[in-house]
């Protein structure tokens, strides 16, 4: 749990109850939170307004190839719980979770795999238990 003026460092990306074996810094990317995504209109003089757009609720991470991680695998998810923890306590939980692509494997085993749902359960603080464990 996060103490004093910890600010968030790092994400933990857990499928089904299953830890991913997430890779390099800026790793992870948690998007749909806000659940819209404005665009300014511009006029000749300046900001006429903003046009809002639906974002899906996802998460993109980078994750290394090794035993028992296989692209294949993670490419048939359909219906799955995807959490994202971080290092100060918060967790974000995407509900009814499909795997949207599991990417290329290029050499040096890291691929990156994009999960998107239904929703993002609320952020809630996560008490006593790392998110390693």
């Amino acid at each position: 749990m996060a103490e004093g003026n910890q600010l968030v460092g790092k994400l933990f990306v857990r499928v089904g109850g299953k830890m991913l074996p997430v890779t390099g810094d800026g790793a992870v990317t948690v998007y749909g939170l806000g659940k819209v995504e404005r665009e300014t209109k511009m006029g000749p003089d300046g900001p006429l307004g903003f046009t809002e757009k639906p974002v899906a609720p996802g998460v993109e991470a980078n994750v290394q190839a090794g035993p028992g991680m296989s692209q294949e695998d993670l490419g048939a998810i359909v219906d799955a719980t995807v959490t994202v923890e971080t290092d100060t306590g918060k967790a974000y939980t995407l509900v009814n979770a499909w795997c949207a692509s599991a990417g290329e494997l290029p050499s040096g085993g890291e691929f990156k795999v994009k999960f998107e749902g239904m929703k993002w359960q609320g952020s809630s603080d996560q008490s006593a238990s790392s998110p390693a464990a």
